[in-house]
């Protein structure tokens, strides 16, 4: 049966909901599972403890590569709202760097993938002798 078939009043064209509603959990499902599945609202960033000294952790927060954040310079007890930032998707590999003047190379403070964070809602990051928490709304 297509769409131009006329139900037995021979007006209306016959529309199977059940039908349109399978489709539509189908065309649900495949979108989220292409894009990683469930999304990340970005919360905060806080710096536990600096690596450089107060004021001196100059910071970039990579998704998947490209800088999404970067700040001047932080400090232990420093908290960053991250909340105007896109949605991540849960497969998307984010990294923190502490970024260094040339010739030293940037240091990575911590990687993931949001869908990994146990618990679901902030992880913490702490190598090259810094701490820091991002935490998801």
């Amino acid at each position: 049966m297509n769409f131009n078939d006329r139900t037995k009043t021979g007006d209306t064209p016959f529309l199977n909901l059940d039908a349109v509603s399978a489709l539509k959990e189908i065309s649900d499902g495949a979108a989220a599972s292409c894009n990683g599945g469930k999304t990340y609202k970005w919360g905060s960033l806080e710096c536990l403890d600096e690596q450089d000294g107060p004021g001196n952790d100059e910071l970039s927060l990579q998704v998947n590569g490209k800088e999404v954040w970067q700040n001047g310079g932080a400090s232990t007890g420093d908290k960053f709202s991250l909340d105007a930032l896109k949605d991540i998707n849960g497969s998307d590999t984010v990294k923190l760097f502490e970024k260094d003047a040339w010739p030293n190379g940037d240091d990575l403070i911590g990687e993931f993938t949001p869908d990994g964070i146990s618990g679901g809602k902030s992880i913490e990051l702490n190598q090259a002798s810094a701490r820091y928490k991002i935490t998801f709304l």
